[in-house]
């Protein structure tokens, strides 16, 4: 992969993730709202001790799976919203990668069909569009899902035996801005727990979209594909997981001989990328020292932290790695 292939890999890997944020966060009038009015239902609930406690709740789950409907709705108004924002993008920087490496595309943007509709696309193995259909049990996959999360929470408290507010605030927090009350979507609660999913499922979502679209790229221009290999590339820092992370740098003759990506759910943010190996800026891996090195007689185990400093401060050097 040359160097600017890399920028482009770089600021698109950034830009999938900032729009998974956005989309999940687009939502979150309708979350806040959805959990202030479960807040207040689960507010109402008798006190510890009271045998009616638990039956009141269970009593309720129906208006709590009803309002949980409507964010599902607003949240898969919003995904799509962002897919179809993306699409165009998606293809663009497909067929930007062709020409970092020197290679002229045979079919120019939007001359093939890269849209990718929503039952074309998977999450955690499941159709994007059954996680917001509804089921036989009246709920979609990813109401439910939010509908554990809640459920969980007050029957915790319930067993437990805390006070019904303690209860409530684990639900949403409240908070108070100029006299008015709002909601805090942060911390440990039930809210931002399942804002944090929607943030997963949603960049999950526009990494599998931009897959799609960079495979149709590649099957429409077989001809300018000639000789490429693919390389997997991982955005590398503490966040890479020990499944992407080995994966980064390894080279195939075929897209196909890399496991499916995004390999997980959540911020995966790796890319099969297509390079010329025989492109002039391609960037080569090279070993650069063989040997140990050492300063004065000493290598650098040997020294001390004073004779480092003067070591490495003199420009001098030593790695027993390859580097680009």
């Amino acid at each position: 992969m040359n160097e600017k292939q890399l920028g482009t890999f770089g600021r698109h890997a950034f830009r999938l993730i900032d729009t998974g944020n956005a989309i999940a966060k687009a939502a979150n009038p309708q979350l806040a709202n959805t959990f202030g009015m479960i807040r207040r239902i689960v507010d109402n609930l008798p006190p510890p001790g009271n045998y009616m406690r638990e039956l009141q709740w269970k009593g309720a789950h129906p208006a709590v799976k009803s309002l949980l409907e409507q964010y599902n709705d607003d949240l898969a108004k919003q995904l799509a919203n962002g897919l179809a924002e993306m699409q165009a993008i998606d293809e663009e920087t497909a067929y930007r990668q062709l020409k970092n490496m020197d290679h002229s595309p045979t079919v120019a943007p939007g001359g093939i069909s890269t849209a990718v509709s929503i039952p074309d696309l998977k999450v955690n193995d499941v159709q994007l569009k059954d996680w917001f259909t509804k089921g036989n049990s009246g709920l979609s996959k990813w109401a439910k899902q939010n509908f554990d999360v809640v459920n969980k929470t007050v029957q915790r408290g319930i067993f437990e035996g805390l006070a019904t507010d303690v209860i409530a605030s684990e639900i949403i927090q409240e908070s108070k801005l100029a006299g008015f009350k709002g909601a805090k979507i942060t911390g440990d609660t039930a809210a931002a727990r399942v804002y944090r999913q929607a943030q997963n499922l949603a960049k999950t979502a526009i990494a599998e979209q931009n897959h799609q679209i960079n495979k149709r790229v590649w099957d429409a221009n077989k001809e300018a594909m000639e000789g490429v290999q693919y390389e997997w590339v991982a955005t590398l820092d503490s966040k890479t997981c020990e499944t992407c992370a080995p994966l980064d740098g390894q080279v195939r003759d075929s897209e196909d001989d890399f496991p499916a990506w995004p390999i997980h759910m959540g911020p995966c943010r790796c890319q099969v990328v297509p390079f010329d190996p025989n492109g002039p800026n391609e960037i080569n891996v090279q070993e650069v020292s063989k040997t140990p090195f050492t300063y004065k007689g000493k290598t650098l185990d040997e020294m001390t932290k004073a004779e480092r400093d003067v070591a490495l401060s003199n420009g001098l050097y030593a790695s027993k790695v390859k580097v680009n």
